[in-house]
């Protein structure tokens, strides 16, 4: 639903949309930090944890957007 994502994931290669997709994860995980203290904890702390989780949604959000944009 965000629209900055979207017009990213529309203009970027996988690798570029990585570096904005980061940070709005970054900021969704902080924001919902009240409600989830122990994964927020884990995403925030466990490097490896934190690797996989950004690769695994980059991914999949990526796709995600460029499907619909295809369409």
């Amino acid at each position: 639903a965000d629209s900055r994502l979207r017009k990213a994931a529309e203009v970027n290669t996988l690798e570029n949309f990585g570096h904005v997709f980061k940070k709005a994860l970054d900021d969704l995980f902080i924001d919902r930090m009240d409600a989830n203290d122990e994964i927020v904890a884990k995403f925030m702390n466990e490097d490896d944890f934190r690797a996989v989780v950004i690769k695994y949604l980059t991914r999949q959000v990526w796709e995600g957007i460029r499907k619909e944009h295809v369409k």
